[in-house]
């Protein structure tokens, strides 16, 4: 009877694996087999999470086809007797409904691991026991243990062009061993976009090192192997998912939550229950309703929609996600440019097989409709502010503490809202601070923040950003606005680029200012200074990791030229001349390891910009002039801006040659020096002071390789600006132009304080005097954009020159400065053309 059955499950095997070879599509990480690691002289042996034939017959076509030892054939090795390459893992305990098991009736014909007595360790395998007897017993030997995940439905590179399919939802692979009926309709569904994921080898001669029994050796073998399976499938599916309700009460019963509702019955004289029920309300406001098939809808959703209003998302650098993602817990923290970062970002992550993550999204983006399929895909919404809510606070705190230890990645923007210039605006600490407060209360796994810039060649909200800049109230978002946009879906938005930057470890920050922080048995208050000087590191290091992400798109290059020039306008050849000079000098000497530069050559610039309709041409017998129409003038500053930080090293050496005839070398250095801190404040440059000297000299020396600064024939070696009939003196006093906006804007600071003398004005009139005579400038003198006047570049310039020391408040709030700043002041007359050092002078009267 037994022989009956046997021919019968191995001809039911047979037809299964014929079934699986013409539906099956199986992709594999890596993707080629010399990056597996494998050394297919020495045995292996293959683990699966769990029991299943279906799995088994898959991992043996991939095996098969990237010609590696296969998992249902004898072990690759004469001095072993086993008839199969395979372990899977499952507790004897637990009632496992994969399909096709083999049952424990039948194991001596199919070779699966048996069940085991009742034992110390929570699974026994047999041939796993044998494995650690010979290589105990061989020490020349070795076993090679390889874990195998396998993903039916999560193909990374799969393009989903098909109608959204809710039997695919439901049907999709989650923490749930699935039974036999559902793991037949995953085949069927998924099967065609199946992900296997070999893990590199794990060494059984190191694992056996240690003085230790078989029996200590086993359990430490399956833990290593039950937590690398747990955070493969962390990284794919996200972490094991609680309802909802569970995670409220969870809530709620946090020391600090209880301590608030006790404070609020005890100072406003409330009743317990009504102050629970209050907190109860934040947490429901403000807690997630992750759903993966949500998210599964929302990938095919957003793929359509991608594909609609952009010719493409550019990814870059992703692996600086994968190679931290299985060892540490991840925080996303992008640069926020629209509304569109929060969809973009985790649909990237997701397509690259990596779970998404929670979203902390703005209270305002709570709207009908829109919130409830936001929370869905993991938004948690939360409030501009908690101040003077206490409960609102530790339950928001709670929430963030429990799903990081839990395991999700998060993200959040540090720069709070939207930029509405450009650039990247001060970075606010409050999530970050509260996110490094949950790690020192549970530091389960370290913490990885990743920067990620994400850069568009056209945005959805460019209208309402120059409205707002002029000094338009900012529109309200709302349902109706929502649908409103869905009008521009026939528009050209160009391609989105997402680059991850380098990760940024917790730990290491931790380390720089208190070495004995892990030591401590008390949360440090927000207010200490090692705390606070870390998590100000953090911060900057988040900004700057931005930054030195940037992909320097064709929308962003023809805006720096265009946007150099008196009237943005040039001459077409003239206009790819320059195009081309500034991708030179990026290739010659790039602002990072991780920035990304454009393909397209200054020709192909060109005409992308003209088919998105930001490029305006007139034609004329001499040659054709390229321009910018007003409009589109102030919309490309935003772009300029994106990229701007790359050049001002370049473009303040080409200004300060353009309006001093013949200078040396030091001195170009030494007036950088002088000018750096604030320009590094405000575009959160890389550079620490002590490293600007080197890049200096490396930039001067990549302007003379170009032809854009020569020597002059004196005994002292100076550098000047070439001949004013020169191609290259175009292209110099252009570059030059780039910074130009910045040192203005600094000037009138300057010139104001001046004129006003130290102790005879506030910060907050300095600020507003200044905005008014950047405005009064833009008005009579077209300055290109908005944001030339905009108070926040203004009150940032004022907080740097704070912390510099070169001004000081004193007890009545005013402003005190001694002459150090006319040093500066006259510094940067150096760098200023005559004309624009007259036209502040007519503004501030005559001061300058």
């Amino acid at each position: 009877m037994i022989n009956l059955w046997f021919r019968i499950e191995r001809l039911g095997i047979w037809i299964l694996r014929l079934l699986l070879n013409i539906w099956v599509r199986l992709k594999w990480v890596p993707h080629e087999p010399s990056d597996i690691q494998l050394d297919v002289t020495k045995p292996i042996c293959y683990i699966l999470p769990s029991n299943s034939v279906a799995d088994a017959l898959a991992l043996d076509q991939a095996c098969l086809a990237n010609h590696l030892p296969r998992p249902l054939l004898p072990m690759n090795s004469s001095q072993l007797d086993e008839k199969r390459a395979l372990v899977s893992l499952r507790r004897p305990d637990e009632k496992i409904r994969s399909a096709f098991s083999f049952k424990a009736l039948r194991q001596r014909h199919t070779d699966a691991e048996p069940l085991p007595p009742d034992t110390s360790i929570p699974f026994e395998s047999p041939r796993l026991r044998r494995l650690i007897e010979f290589t105990r017993d061989n020490p020349e030997n070795d076993v090679q243990i390889v874990p195998i995940t396998i993903f039916w439905g999560r193909s990374p590179d799969k393009k989903n062009k098909e109608k959204p399919s809710f039997l695919k939802m439901l049907f999709s692979d989650t923490w749930t061993v699935p039974s036999v009926l559902r793991k037949i309709v995953m085949i069927i569904l998924h099967g065609r976009s199946t992900l296997i994921q070999f893990s590199p080898p794990i060494s059984l001669q190191q694992l056996v090192q240690d003085d230790l029994s078989e029996d200590r050796h086993l359990k430490k073998l399956l833990r290593l192997l039950r937590v690398h399976f747990r955070r493969q499938r962390e990284m794919v599916v996200g972490p094991d998912l609680s309802h909802r309700r569970t995670m409220v009460n969870r809530i709620l019963d946090g020391r600090d939550v209880k301590n608030a509702i006790a404070n609020r019955v005890r100072n406003e004289d409330v009743a317990y229950r009504r102050a629970a029920h209050q907190a109860r309300n934040y947490a429901n406001e403000i807690a997630a309703d992750y759903s993966y098939a949500v998210i599964s809808s929302l990938d095919v959703a957003l793929n359509w929609l991608w594909n609609r209003i952009y010719s493409g998302v550019q990814v870059y650098h992703i692996e600086n996600i994968k190679q931290v993602a299985d060892t540490h817990e991840i925080v996303y923290v992008p640069c926020h440019r629209s509304h569109i970062d929060y969809l973009l970002l985790s649909f990237v992550v997701y397509q690259h097989g990596l779970v998404p993550p929670h979203i902390a999204a703005g209270i305002n983006l709570n709207m009908p409709i829109i919130g409830p399929m936001l929370r869905r895909g993991g938004a948690f919404f939360m409030r501009r502010s908690f101040k003077g809510n206490e409960l609102y606070a530790a339950v928001f705190n709670e929430y963030l503490h429990l799903i990081l230890k839990q395991g999700f990645s998060i993200e959040y923007f540090v720069e709070g809202g939207r930029s509405r210039t450009g650039r990247l605006m001060p970075p606010r600490k409050g999530m970050l601070s509260m996110t490094a407060t949950s790690y020192l209360r549970d530091a389960r796994r370290p913490i990885a923040f990743i920067p990620v810039y994400i850069g568009y060649e056209k945005l959805f909200e460019g209208k309402s950003y120059v409205n707002e800049l002029y000094g338009k109230k900012k529109n309200k978002e709302t349902i109706w606005a929502t649908l409103g946009n869905l009008r521009k879906l026939n528009e050209n938005f160009g391609k989105v680029h997402v680059n991850f930057g380098n990760p940024i470890i917790l730990d290491h920050i931790f380390d720089q200012f208190n070495a004995k922080w892990r030591e401590q048995t008390t949360l440090p208050t927000r207010d200490a200074n090692w705390f606070d000087d870390a998590v100000s590191t953090l911060a900057n290091k988040i900004v700057t990791g931005i930054n030195a992400s940037a992909v320097t798109n064709p929308i962003s290059l023809i805006s720096l030229a265009l946007l150099a020039t008196p009237k943005h306008t040039m001459d077409e050849r003239a206009l790819m001349n320059q195009i081309d000079l500034y991708r030179t000098l990026l290739q010659n000497c790039p602002y990072s390891n991780n920035v990304v530069l454009s393909q397209f050559n200054g020709k192909e610039a060109i005409e992308h910009a003209e088919a998105m309709n930001v490029l305006q041409r007139r034609r004329h017998p001499l040659g054709d002039l390229l321009y910018l129409s007003p409009e589109h003038a102030v919309l490309l500053t935003y772009f300029r801006n994106n990229i701007i930080h790359q050049f001002v090293l370049p473009s303040l050496i080409a200004s300060f040659c353009q309006h001093n005839f013949a200078v040396s070398k030091e001195r170009i250095i030494a007036f950088i020096n002088a000018i750096y801190p604030f320009l590094k404040a405000e575009l959160f440059l890389r550079w620490e002071k002590d490293e600007v000297a080197d890049m200096t000299s490396h930039w001067i020396e990549t302007l003379r390789a170009c032809d854009l600064l020569v020597n002059t024939e004196h005994d002292i070696p100076l550098l000047r600006i070439p001949n004013f009939t020169s191609p290259n003196h175009a292209k110099l006093v252009t570059l030059g132009g780039i910074i130009e906006q910045s040192l203005e804007r600094h000037f009138i600071t300057l010139a104001l304080l001046l004129k006003h003398d130290s102790g005879n004005v506030t910060k907050e009139e300095l600020e507003e005097q200044c905005c008014l005579m950047a405005q009064r400038l833009s008005f009579l003198f077209e300055f290109s954009a908005p944001e030339f006047f905009d108070k926040v570049l203004f009150r940032n310039f004022i907080d740097t020159l704070l912390q510099q020391q070169l001004i000081q408040e004193n007890s009545t709030g005013s402003i005190v400065f001694d002459k150090t700043l006319e040093i500066i002041f006259e510094e940067m007359r150096l760098i200023l053309s005559s004309d624009v050092r007259q036209a502040i002078r007519q503004v501030t009267h005559d001061i300058a």
